[in-house]
């Protein structure tokens, strides 16, 4: 890993978590700032490609999603989204990450997902 950092990346989006493909979109959506979890297959683990897994983030998704289940509340998406960001926030080229929920209804979030490290 180099010594530059991220720039800094914001991401806005209101979700409805009653529409499943939409949840698992902006799941998935939440890794591709990760090249390396995206595109470069030498950082994926070594089976990925193997079991069918498109790359490492499709992976680290379809994996959550089959032990826990795709998430059909707010306050069970909040929690996905958290744990699936973590795999970005947690690395020190990324830096400083900020992530806030807003429920605008029953089964409908604002999200906003902020990374960077410059």
């Amino acid at each position: 890993m180099s010594n530059i950092k991220a720039s800094t990346i914001v991401s806005h989006f209101i979700i409805d978590v009653s529409d499943e493909q939409a949840v698992i979109k902006s799941l998935n959506r939440i890794l591709e700032v990760d090249n390396d979890l995206t595109e470069n297959d030498d950082y994926f683990q070594d089976d990925t490609l193997e079991l069918g897994y498109e790359s490492e983030a499709d992976r680290i998704v379809k994996e959550y999603i089959k032990e826990h289940g795709i998430p059909k509340t707010t306050e069970q998406y909040e929690e996905t989204f958290s744990k699936i960001s973590d795999r970005i926030t947690r690395q020190e080229f990324f830096g400083e990450h900020s992530l806030n929920f807003l429920k605008v209804g029953d089964t409908i979030l604002s999200v906003s997902f902020m990374i960077g490290g410059q």
